[in-house]
């Protein structure tokens, strides 16, 4: 393999650089872009040149897009027929620019990388200098899954590539996923029998995976038992992690009853079998596949069952039969965010039970890479549906927990147009408006929220917390007046509401003595 990215290169430095700024205007822009290569992708001839074209633009420029990244990956792979090694070329592809990437990846000029290698991948999707290159640059900006994907491509191109493993088993353990990271310590340790450093890691990780059940308890044992008899033991399948390109989806599922040993039986009449659910939907797709809710109903399942992979591999089954139907982006975004929400439980569980700071760090990276795909989710649904205030309402949401007040206040005033949420929407525009320290507009809209929750009786929570926050705003603004009739009219509806009654009595106290 070539060295492009040698060892004794630091992947990441613990400090994450400046992200790449996207507005909204930017934002609407790709996913058009992205929408438009989806349908040129769908046609009977699909005009995989331009899709490339459309979708490249979109990686570069948002590159923690594990749905950009994905989308172009799966264009060149299909371009090139899966043929694990892209167009044939004496020196390889890039030029000049394979060599600025290169000296990209050793000064640790991630963005540079991202940008330039998008551009390489054109004509070999499985170019693994490039692809490790680029995952060093996704765990420096902590695009956990898109660095995974990357890696995913770069063990396709050759499973037993030694040094491909370990990139993925160090990645996969920084993450949390202990399974996989185990896969590829063994097939290291298959390859190169002799490497310590594999036995070691396998037995480190081992007990790592073990520690949230307090203890080697019987998933280690059943790891050795395997062990012992020559087995792998079965990855538990917490993402869409780096693999060999074999389906786990045709395993069989533990409550399977479909394999009888018919000839162990002394009757010559057969027995009926009964399908399980996941056997069931498999024939239905097979029978009738332009039935999309059959996907969808097998996709929960294996959400269900924390089976992610298999999961992710029937959408991409499902988006290639409609890569245009709403319903099946929509469930491509559901299971985005499902994944994230699951690492995210699993780093919390570790954490509490290691008490690091490593287990610590995982949970803050979960955390972060959850509310980015939230955001990109939402930001993609509110252009699908521009006139659905709902969405909008919910995507401030995210926007505020980002920090991203100013965008965020954007949302809320188009949201307010909508009469049943102009009260709840008023009441957050408030709350940027306050964070961006224009208080008076923060003070109007606080008062303005009140007045429309008013309206409507079951609105008595937001009109409440409405006149809580104008009442502490206008005393600390020193509108004394303003903050006693606040909370004269919040008291009259809660008497007990949190400490307004003492607020209340220490502004009285300030009026006196005035």
């Amino acid at each position: 393999m070539a060295a492009d990215t040698p060892e004794s290169q630091t992947p990441a430095q613990s400090e994450v650089p400046g992200e790449p700024v996207i507005t909204p205007a930017l934002r609407r822009q790709l996913q058009q872009c992205y929408e438009h290569a989806c349908r040129l992708l769908g046609q009977d001839k699909p005009d995989r040149e331009y899709a490339h074209t459309l979708l490249m633009q979109c990686v570069v420029a948002d590159p923690g897009n594990l749905v950009y990244v994905e989308a172009f990956l799966k264009n060149l792979q299909d371009k090139y027929n899966n043929n694990r090694r892209g167009a044939w070329s004496l020196f390889g592809g890039g030029g000049r620019n394979r060599g600025e990437f290169k000296k990209a990846v050793a000064k640790g000029n991630w963005a540079e990388v991202l940008k330039l290698g998008p551009e390489l991948l054109y004509s070999n999707p499985w170019d693994v200098a490039v692809l490790r290159g680029m995952a060093q640059a996704c765990e420096a900006f902590r695009y956990n899954e898109v660095e995974l994907r990357y890696l995913k491509n770069a063990l396709d191109a050759n499973p037993k590539d030694i040094d491909v493993n370990r990139h993925c088993a160090q990645s996969l353990a920084r993450m949390g996923q202990f399974d996989q990271a185990i896969a590829c310590w063994h097939r290291i340790e298959e390859l190169r029998p002799n490497d310590q450093e594999a036995k070691r890691m396998i037995a480190e990780l081992t007990v790592e995976r073990a520690r949230p059940q307090l203890g080697m308890g019987p998933a280690a044992r059943r790891t050795a038992s395997a062990r012992s008899t020559g087995t792998s033991p079965p990855a538990r399948a917490s993402g869409p992690a780096p693999s060999t390109g074999e389906s786990s989806s045709q395993a069989a599922d533990p409550g399977d009853t479909a394999a009888v040993d018919e000839s162990s039986q002394p009757a010559p009449t057969r027995r009926t079998v009964e399908l399980t659910p996941v056997q069931r939907l498999e024939k239905a797709i097979q029978d009738e596949p332009e039935i999309l809710e059959n996907y969808f109903e097998l996709i929960d399942l294996y959400v269900e069952a924390q089976r992610f992979a298999d999961a992710e591999r029937v959408w991409q089954r499902v988006h290639s039969v409609a890569p245009a139907d709403l319903d099946v982006i929509a469930k491509g975004e559901e299971l985005l965010l499902a994944v994230a929400e699951h690492q995210l439980a699993v780093a919390k569980k570790q954490a509490a039970s290691q008490q690091t700071a490593e287990a610590k760090q995982l949970v803050e990276r979960c955390e972060e890479e959850l509310l980015r795909r939230q955001l990109t989710v939402w930001d993609a649904r509110c252009q699908r549906f521009p006139d659905n205030h709902q969405l909008k309402l919910e995507l401030a949401t995210y926007l505020r927990r980002a920090g991203n007040y100013r965008e965020a206040a954007e949302r809320l005033q188009e949201a307010r147009r909508d009469p049943q949420l102009a009260a709840l929407a008023t009441l957050q525009l408030g709350e940027c408006y306050q964070q961006l320290r224009q208080y008076e507009k923060a003070l109007h809209c606080y008062r303005r929220a009140a007045e429309k929750a008013a309206e409507d009786p079951e609105q008595l929570t937001v009109r409440k917390s409405s006149l809580y926050r104008a009442g502490v705003l206008a005393a600390a603004m020193k509108q004394y007046g303003t903050a006693e009739q606040c909370f004269d009219q919040l008291l009259a509806l809660d008497p007990d509401y949190k400490d307004a009654a003492a607020r209340l009595d220490k502004l009285r106290q300030i009026s006196d003595k005035d």
